[in-house]
């Protein structure tokens, strides 16, 4: 009886289940709808996988590119830096030169200016000694002329003075009276020679003054 009892029980329990078996389990056709669904879905998620790969390849090579720019920015960097040194140096050196050749600029001009203020005053200067000169010139050339007169007075005394001492009885010594015409001509080309030194020397202290002036 205790038997029977658990058998029966047992069959209830199986006819209860598959019952509830029958309510939870779908139908066939939306198991072949679920099957068809999972097949795209798997093929979908293959060829997802398929550019998931192809993206990480990607971003592997771009990373490894990424990692080379990255390396040569840094190199650029430096680069740049050192660039950036040179060019705060080149910038002080042209504001040191823009200095100095504003200075040299000022410099140049008042020297000009002192040129040109010299060139006058020289102009001047050459103007009064050229006049100087003229004048000088004006005075030796009278005082040459006086010199000749009383050379000439002198000489055309002597000649008469030595005609009339030949005509008073020495004319009878030939030997005499050329020796006193020699002294005579001696005398007057001394006379000459220093009048000679004296204009060379004169031309010498014009053209040295000349000199001293350029």
């Amino acid at each position: 009886m205790i038997l029977e009892d658990q058998y029966k029980q047992a069959c209830n329990e199986l006819v209860e289940k598959q019952e509830n078996l029958k309510q939870v389990r779908p139908a066939t056709a939306k198991v072949k709808k679920d099957t068809a669904l999972v097949n795209v879905m798997e093929n979908q998620l293959d060829k997802n996988l398929k550019n998931y790969n192809n993206l990480q390849a990607e971003n592997k090579m771009l990373r490894q590119q990424i990692d080379v720019m990255r390396k040569e920015m840094r190199n650029q960097n430096r680069v740049n830096t050192g660039y950036g040194k040179d060019i705060k140096s080149a910038n002080e050196k042209a504001k040191r030169l823009n200095t100095t050749t504003y200075q040299g600029q000022r410099v140049s001009e008042e020297t000009n200016n002192q040129i040109l203020a010299l060139k006058a005053k020289h102009e001047n200067e050459k103007l009064r000694f050229e006049t100087k000169i003229k004048d000088l010139q004006d005075k030796l050339k009278e005082r040459d002329d006086s010199d000749m007169d009383k050379t000439k007075t002198r000489g055309m005394s002597t000649i008469v003075n030595e005609t009339t001492t030949a005509d008073a009885g020495e004319f009878s010594n030939p030997v005499a009276l050329l020796k006193l015409r020699l002294q005579k001509w001696v005398n007057n080309n001394k006379e000459k020679k220093h009048l000679m030194d004296m204009y060379i020397r004169n031309v010498n202290i014009i053209e040295d003054a000349f000199a001293q002036i350029k």
